[in-house]
């Protein structure tokens, strides 16, 4: 199978939107829910996709896709700023608070928002691809150090991005979001390139 790497389009909202959400644990759907609050929460992701504006807009996105065309995963991506705009106009809910504090250290830094490849093309060395890009850009961008945040039981993932050079700087606890994030920890990961 062939992967190509592309600049997230419009039209890859829908994927996008999906792959957010397995990245982020269902926090964005949870946080899209709100949003929507009597309309699909998906729609409502897509439309903060297709925003020209915002962290999750489709312009500090990238995709994977595989020689037939369909996506099979995607990143999100950009330089953090001081006081970046959110774009969707409302505070995240109580259970993101740890994550946006964390964030805040970041500012200057590059930062991976989103990483996440569907299922059935996990395993095939996609995920390292997409973090490859991520040093391009940081590299074309000049900026020196990339910062992620994901959850400490996310084991697999831990390893890849040590893989590829990220280490743990931090942690702290997660708030629980219903049933989930209990007793877990969101650990900030760095890099030097």
């Amino acid at each position: 199978m062939v992967v190509n790497i592309r600049h997230a389009t419009k039209e890859d909202a829908p994927s996008l939107a999906r792959l957010f959400n397995m990245a982020g644990s269902g926090m964005p759907l949870t946080y899209w829910t709100q949003l929507a609050s009597h309309s699909d929460p998906w729609k409502t992701g897509e439309a903060v996709v297709r925003a020209s504006s915002g962290e999750f807009s489709y312009r500090n996105c990238h995709v994977a896709v595989d020689d037939s065309g369909f996506v099979a995963g995607g990143l999100n991506t950009f330089k953090m700023e001081p006081a970046i705009d959110k774009g969707e106009g409302q505070d995240w809910p109580t259970f993101a608070i740890p994550l946006h504090q964390m964030e805040r250290s970041c500012a200057g830094n590059w930062y991976v928002n989103f990483l996440a490849t569907f299922e059935q093309y996990q395993g095939r060395g996609i995920a390292s691809r997409l973090l490859q890009e991520v040093d391009r850009l940081a590299g074309q961008a000049a900026v020196q150090t990339i910062n992620l945040i994901v959850l400490a039981s996310k084991a697999g993932a831990i390893r890849l991005y040590e893989a590829s050079g990220y280490a743990i700087i931090h942690r702290k606890e997660a708030i629980a979001m219903g049933s989930h994030f209990v007793g877990d920890h969101w650990c900030l990961m760095e890099k030097r390139l």
